[in-house]
């Protein structure tokens, strides 16, 4: 994306590496060698290096011209940007307050997504979801309810039982009376399907107040 951290050049600059015999960290060329590119771009006006970043650890910069990364990125062959795209989505799971920041659980996701994985990308934007519910952020959050659905499907009925529930309480704010009675219903029978009679319960609920 337009934004990017140095912590995450070095893991893509990793991609497919086998660690060193000795991996010191006082003597790493790697980060030495993207240390040295990142100042080159800065020094020539490509990237912006940001006063504070939001990883801890690792410097956050900015490229100042957008079409430059595009045209870079689709001179990319499709199995390289896969593969770097899971990289980066990687190095970003294992950053402080990801999962609990909306604009990053979405940036998780659409690396995911990019990457080909789409369950680990529909949990991720199932989590972006519920943050951008919870500052009623109700267009956001149906727009990520509904791609966190479609890429989960069936293989995680926890996760969509729930967010079947929050997705429906956020198209009945939009509106969107039929849609949330669709998703209540769905809700019920994998309720009944699995004996969760607390769930049915709840789905209930949720259709006799749509129906009111």
């Amino acid at each position: 994306g337009s934004v990017f951290w140095r912590g995450g050049v070095v893991a893509l600059l990793r991609v497919d590496e086998d660690a060193p015999d000795l991996w010191s960290i006082e003597d790493d060329e790697d980060s030495e060698r993207v240390d040295e590119l990142l100042e080159d771009l800065v020094e020539r006006d490509y990237v912006l290096k940001l006063p504070d970043s939001t990883f801890p650890g690792t410097h956050e910069y900015i490229f100042k011209h957008n079409k430059e990364r595009v045209a870079i990125e689709t001179r990319l062959n499709a199995s390289l940007r896969r593969s770097l795209h899971r990289a980066a989505a990687d190095w970003m799971e294992h950053q402080q307050s990801v999962h609990s920041n909306e604009e990053y659980c979405a940036m998780l996701a659409r690396h995911r997504e990019a990457a080909g994985d789409e369950y680990a990308a529909g949990l991720a934007y199932l989590r972006a979801a519920n943050l951008a519910r919870s500052r009623y952020a109700t267009t956001k959050a149906s727009e990520y309810y509904q791609h966190g659905l479609e890429f989960v499907g069936d293989r995680a009925v926890v996760w969509r039982i729930e967010a079947l529930h929050n997705h429906g309480d956020v198209l009945q704010l939009n509106g969107r009376i039929e849609d949330a009675l669709f998703a209540f219903e769905e809700m019920l029978t994998l309720a009944y399907r699995l004996d969760l009679k607390a769930k049915g319960g709840a789905a209930h609920n949720r259709i006799g107040r749509l129906y009111r």
